[in-house]
C-alpha cells in the first residue's frame, strides 16, 4: 500500500510576488519537495519567475478565462468556480494528490478547492490567512453565510494565520474542536543577534501593499515621518506612485521602489527605522482588524533593523508585539504621539538595541522549520529529511 502523500496548495496569489499570501504561500512551500506539494492559483507574474527556483514545488495557473476581466474581479472570479474546481479535480489525479490546503482570503479559491477535494476523496484543509464570514459584508456576507459552513463541516482540520483567529474562533464556534495557527514563515536561515549596523540616516521604510487592514494608520504614520527632520519615507511596494497617492499615504519626501524578496530584506537591513501600521477601523469588521498579523512583521523581525508599530489596543499583533517586547507601540491613533514615538526611537540607541535583540529571538518561532513541521504533522507526513 502507498502511503505517500502530496498536497495541492489551492491560493489566489501564488509566489513569487513579494507581498501577502503569496509570500506566505511561496515561504511554506519551500519547507517540502516538488514530490510532496504542487501549488495552484492565479497566473504568476511572469517578471519575476526567475526568482523561484525550479526544485522548489511546482507553479500551475488554473485560473479561469473570467478571472482577468478588469471590472468586478472578484465577482468575475466566483463566475469561473466550476471551471477552476474541474481544473483542480484533474489536477488532483494528474499528480496524484491526496490532500488539498486551500487558502482564504478569496473565496473562489476556497470554494473551487472544497468542491474538488469533494469530488476526489481528498481530504481538505482550508487555510485561513483573514476571517472569512466576520470580515464579509452584503453579498460577500450571504455567500459565507452559505460556504464557510460546509467549508468547517467538510475540512480534516482548519489552520489560521494567528493564535489571534484560534481565540476568535475557539470562541465563536465551539464545534470546531481541529483548528491550529500556522503562522507566516521564513525560510533563510535564524538570524543571530548582532548591533545594529549602519544604516541609510533619515531612512524610515515600509514594505508591502498599502490595504484597508493598515490604511488609516499608515496615513498617519506618513505624516508624522513629513514632520521628522531629514527623514525619508520609503515604500517597498509593487503599488505605484499614483497608488498609493491616492490612498493618500503618498508625501513630499516619499519614495516606491518594488524589490523581490532577498533583494527586499536586504534594504531594510539599510533603514534606519522600520514601519509597521495596523488598521484602528477602517471597511472590514472589528473582528478583522483584532486578529490580523501583518505578513511583514515577519521580514521586520528578521531585518536587524528596530520597528515602529502604531497599533491600536488590545489587538493581537499589538498584544504579541508588548509581549516579546520587540518592537516600540504606538497605541493612541494621533498623528503627535506618532512622531513623538519615532523621535524617541531614533534617538534612543538602548532601546533598540533591547527591540532588535528580542526581535531576533522572537522570530524563530516562525521559521519554516517549525511552521513545517506542524503541517507535516497534522497531515501525517514524514520529517522533512
Amino acid at each position: 500500500m502507498n502511503n505517500r502523500r502530496r498536497i495541492l496548495l489551492v491560493s489566489w496569489g501564488l509566489p513569487p510576488a513579494a507581498a501577502g499570501s503569496p509570500v506566505i504561500v511561496g515561504n511554506l512551500a519551500r519547507a517540502f519537495t516538488r514530490d510532496e506539494m504542487v501549488l495552484a492559483g492565479e497566473q504568476p507574474d511572469a517578471r519575476l519567475s526567475d526568482s523561484w527556483d525550479p526544485a522548489w514545488p511546482e507553479l500551475i495557473a488554473v485560473e479561469s478565462p473570467w478571472a482577468r476581466l478588469r471590472h468586478c474581479r472578484r465577482q468575475a472570479r466566483l463566475l469561473g468556480v466550476p471551471w477552476m474546481a474541474a481544473r483542480l479535480t484533474r489536477l488532483i489525479r494528474e499528480r496524484n494528490c491526496t490532500d488539498v490546503l486551500a487558502v482564504y482570503p478569496d473565496e473562489a479559491y476556497l470554494w473551487a478547492a472544497l468542491k474538488a477535494s469533494g469530488r476526489t476523496g481528498c481530504r481538505f484543509y482550508p487555510y485561513f490567512h483573514n476571517t472569512y464570514k466576520e470580515s464579509s459584508k452584503d453579498w460577500r456576507l450571504r455567500l459565507a453565510n452559505w460556504l464557510q459552513p460546509r467549508v468547517f463541516s467538510a475540512a480534516h482540520h482548519v489552520f489560521v494565520m494567528s493564535e489571534g483567529m484560534v481565540e476568535l474562533y475557539r470562541d465563536r464556534y465551539p464545534a470546531l474542536t481541529r483548528c491550529s495557527a500556522m503562522v507566516h514563515s521564513f525560510a533563510e536561515d535564524v538570524p543571530s543577534y548582532a548591533e545594529p549596523g549602519p544604516f541609510d540616516e533619515g531612512v524610515f521604510a515600509l514594505s508591502g501593499n498599502i490595504n484597508p487592514a493598515c490604511l488609516d494608520a499608515a496615513r498617519r504614520v506618513s505624516q508624522a515621518v513629513a514632520r521628522v527632520a531629514g527623514a525619508r519615507l520609503q515604500f517597498y511596494t509593487r503599488q505605484s506612485q499614483q497608488e498609493l497617492e491616492e490612498l493618500g499615504v503618498w508625501n513630499a519626501a516619499a519614495r516606491c521602489t518594488g524589490l523581490a524578496r532577498a533583494d527586499l530584506l536586504q534594504a531594510l537591513r539599510r533603514a534606519e527605522v522600520v514601519l509597521l501600521p495596523h488598521g484602528f477601523n477602517g471597511v472590514f469588521g472589528a473582528v478583522e482588524y483584532q486578529t490580523i498579523f501583518p505578513t511583514r512583521t515577519i521580514e521586520y523581525l528578521i531585518c536587524g533593523r528596530p520597528i515602529l508599530a502604531h497599533s491600536p489596543p488590545g489587538v493581537f499583533v499589538t498584544r504579541f508585539l508588548k509581549k516579546h517586547d520587540c518592537a516600540l507601540v504606538v497605541e493612541a491613533a494621533e498623528l503627535q504621539a506618532v512622531r513623538e514615538g519615532l523621535e524617541r526611537l531614533r534617538n534612543d540607541a538602548a532601546l533598540q538595541a533591547r527591540l532588535v535583540r528580542n526581535a531576533v529571538e522572537t522570530a524563530k518561532m516562525f521559521h519554516i522549520s517549525r511552521v513545517g513541521a506542524h503541517l507535516r504533522e497534522v497531515l501525517g507526513m514524514p520529517a522533512a529529511a
